[in-house]
């Protein structure tokens, strides 16, 4: 089941994650006549116009003026190593604000190609019965744990460097118990705001994901997808939504092929499809 679910829905192209990358005010998706600019400050959050960026402002200049002040305490750290490697014999480390950059990029470049099957999973794994409709998405999120590869080869892409552990529906005070009060309390309000955006811009209602690594010291990557009865609809209906998700993670970083999965039909050249739309 798991690789015929593969194999018919298109587990990594640019059209899919375009249709998921959407305006934090709005939720417009990215399309044909449909262009989203980076908040110049944060350079996390996507924008389809000035008018909405600007309605958001309120709401997101606590987190772009935070981010902000992150840069500033990276730019310091830096000149005070770029001062030490003056008067040392070391050979140079790389500057603080790379390590965070690389961080960053990976965790965001991982979610981005993994987002249509998370997609996929999330809406089937919160879906009872024949109803395509998820249920139970206001009070539980979608939680999935990665863990890092112990030896990944060197030429890999960073974000590829992880499969999937585990995935399953928790509810809100698991976030709680993971992150404490004062970030719940945000999660909270990020969450009521991103249904908000949603409903205004005529969906239903919206699936939090957390991508959870199992590695000491991350902090969890979260997001939200919206959703109505239309989008629902496309979702193919799967009982087993993890396999799905756990081999198309195998997939897209390039660890497994179509052709290799235990009854699949597909042939050589459906897989260098799939390696097409990973390579873009």
């Amino acid at each position: 089941m798991a690789s015929r679910a593969v194999e018919t829905y298109p587990v990594d192209s640019r059209e899919a994650r375009d249709a998921l990358n959407i305006c934090r005010k709005c939720g417009k998706a990215r399309g044909p006549n449909v262009n989203l600019s980076v908040c110049a400050g944060c350079k996390r959050w996507y924008y389809c116009s000035r008018e909405c960026q600007k309605s958001d402002w309120p709401e997101h200049k606590e987190q772009c003026r935070a981010a902000n002040y992150w840069y500033e305490i990276l730019t310091k750290r830096d000149d005070a190593l770029l001062a030490r490697e003056r008067t040392s014999d070391k050979a140079p480390e790389a500057l603080p604000s790379q390590v965070a950059d690389r961080k960053l990029r990976t965790k965001w470049r991982r979610g981005r190609h993994f987002m249509p099957s998370l997609h996929v999973a999330s809406t089937n794994a919160f879906r009872v019965g024949a109803d395509l409709l998820p249920r139970g998405w206001e009070d539980n999120v979608f939680m999935v744990r990665i863990d890092c590869l112990p030896n990944p080869l060197p030429t890999s892409r960073p974000w590829s460097r992880f499969t999937v552990v585990d995935a399953k529906i928790v509810p809100f005070t698991w976030y709680a118990s993971l992150m404490g009060s004062k970030h719940y309390e945000k999660f909270l309000k990020d969450r009521k705001d991103a249904v908000e955006a949603g409903k205004a811009a005529g969906y239903t209602g919206a699936i939090h994901i957390i991508l959870n690594a199992v590695y000491h010291g991350n902090i969890p990557m979260s997001f939200s997808l919206p959703f109505d009865a239309r989008t629902a609809a496309g979702v193919e209906q799967i009982d087993d939504w993890f396999d799905l998700l756990k081999t198309a993670v195998e997939v897209i970083c390039g660890r497994k092929t179509l052709d290799t999965l235990p009854g699949s039909s597909s042939s050589n050249q459906l897989a260098e499809k799939q390696g097409d739309h990973i390579r873009r």
